[in-house]
């Protein structure tokens, strides 16, 4: 069970954030664009703060697996992707943990030949939860959000060549 910060929550939070500004801008409130806005900017930081570890985003912050690596913790900067909001977090820090969800949640899961697990320890082994149903299992939807993510950033193609076929 998430507990704490969590960075698929905070990613759905950070686009809807984005997404709000957008909107009150096109209808010309600029007051209410600015307010989201600010909030985005105080999310954004927490949300950095609080998950990133240098390689990618953790799980949540309070949780017996919150080092996990989640195949859609990028959730988030998906659906921004598809709508237009721009980065939720920067690029960098987007490559990194795609390059990181390819390393352990796609490669150290059935040999790579499975697509991508939706979570997995560092280590590359199951995260040991409460309620590990969806943990160790490839998810379709998962696994069609990274690849998708993966065309988009043409940084995760230089580094690590084009789509795996198994995603």
């Amino acid at each position: 069970m998430v507990t704490g910060v969590s960075a698929y929550s905070g990613g759905l939070w950070l686009g809807a954030l984005r997404a709000g500004e957008e909107t009150a801008r096109i209808l010309g409130d600029t007051q209410t664009a600015a307010e989201y806005h600010q909030l985005f900017l105080k999310g954004q930081k927490t949300y950095i703060s609080k998950l990133w570890n240098g390689e990618y985003f953790r799980y949540d912050t309070q949780s017996e697996s919150k080092d996990a690596i989640q195949a859609d913790q990028l959730a988030g900067q998906w659906y921004a992707n598809l709508t237009g909001l721009g980065d939720l977090v920067p690029y960098e820090m987007q490559i990194s943990a795609m390059k990181k969800i390819f390393e352990v949640n796609v490669m150290k899961f059935g040999n790579g030949e499975m697509g991508a697990a939706n979570g997995m320890s560092p280590d590359g082994s199951i995260p040991g939860m409460t309620r590990p149903k969806r943990y160790g299992q490839d998810d379709p939807g998962v696994c069609r959000a990274a690849a998708q993510r993966w065309d988009d950033r043409p940084g995760l193609q230089d580094s690590l060549g084009p789509l795996p076929r198994n995603l």
